[in-house]
């Protein structure tokens, strides 16, 4: 700590002691307002330790003395979300961090309740936090349970409105629903988000042909849903579509297509339903460089 660190910690040191002699409106501004400027200066030092302490203290002014309104709920919620990414960066504490997530999170209720402006904005915080949960490996059934309150804002903002920004939060939704319908064995509902999806989708793609991949991904993982369900010849039908649909983007794509994907894909196909000799014929395929060979996908289907 360099002696302008300190000479900030003293002013607000002095701005406490005011607040402490007396509590007026005045005094409790100006002292937030200061741990708000030093703990961003700790925070451009990375002296994570002091700027941590300070948002703490920032808090707990907030809740003793400030009747919360937007700002203050906004300012808190960014502190949560603030600590959340140190936590989770600077100390790898993936749990606390999940917790200061939740906790911005409830923040963002609290605006929703205030004005339902911010529904979408909801949709996408309960989204982001069920995603850092999914891949923290942390509680899938929490993870559902935050997709599901997204899935619910969202389907309530947008009131059947097509909207291209929003569609594609509400299509990550719905892939996201369905990967942890999934993931509990919850095969119908998994299913069901995924066509879902699968409609969202042929929208954006209309917008931006890039989403068309996403199609392929969607029925490749809706084959490997019913394969896991025992209902072979529905999945043997998806990854034919998907590996249909893959081989049409590749020829307009002039060789763009994710190989590693559909190698995936086609292996798949061709090694569960016992096509040996297109499965051979296949790998002698691949030993070659992908991506300048390329006839191998009009090869196989001969």
């Amino acid at each position: 700590m360099d002696a302008q660190d300190k000479a900030l910690i003293k002013d607000l040191s002095k701005y406490e002691e005011r607040l402490k002699a007396k509590a007026t409106a005045e005094n409790v501004i100006t002292l937030r307002q200061g741990y708000e400027d030093l703990s961003r200066h700790f925070m451009g030092k990375k002296e994570y330790d002091f700027a941590v302490e300070l948002f703490q203290r920032e808090i707990e002014l907030i809740e003793a003395y400030i009747i919360p309104n937007e700002a203050v709920i906004r300012r808190v919620a960014t502190i949560y979300e603030t600590l959340a990414a140190m936590l989770r960066i600077v100390w790898e504490n993936t749990e606390e961090a999940l917790r200061m997530d939740s906790n911005a999170v409830t923040q963002y209720k609290t605006l929703y309740k205030m004005d339902k402006k911010y529904a979408l904005i909801l949709a996408e915080k309960h989204f982001d936090f069920a995603t850092k949960v999914l891949e923290a490996k942390f509680d899938d059934a929490l993870a559902r349970r935050e997709y599901e309150a997204a899935d619910e804002l969202i389907d309530e903002a947008t009131k059947g409105r097509i909207a291209y920004e929003e569609s594609i939060l509400n299509a990550k939704i719905k892939s996201n629903l369905a990967v942890v319908y999934r993931k509990l064995k919850e095969y119908g509902k998994a299913i069901d988000y995924y066509e879902k999806a699968i409609e969202l989708h042929h929208y954006l793609a209309g917008v931006d042909p890039a989403y068309k991949y996403q199609i392929v991904n969607i029925q490749n993982n809706l084959g490997f849903i019913y394969d896991e369900m025992g209902n072979f010849k529905q999945a043997n039908d998806y990854f034919t579509r998907c590996l249909d649909n893959a081989l049409y983007l590749e020829r307009k794509a002039s060789g763009t297509i994710d190989y590693t994907g559909l190698i995936v894909v086609i292996e798949n196909l061709y090694n569960k339903y016992g096509d040996t000799v297109r499965l051979k014929r296949f790998k002698e395929i691949l030993k070659g460089d992908l991506t300048q060979n390329k006839d191998y996908f009009k090869a196989l289907r001969d």
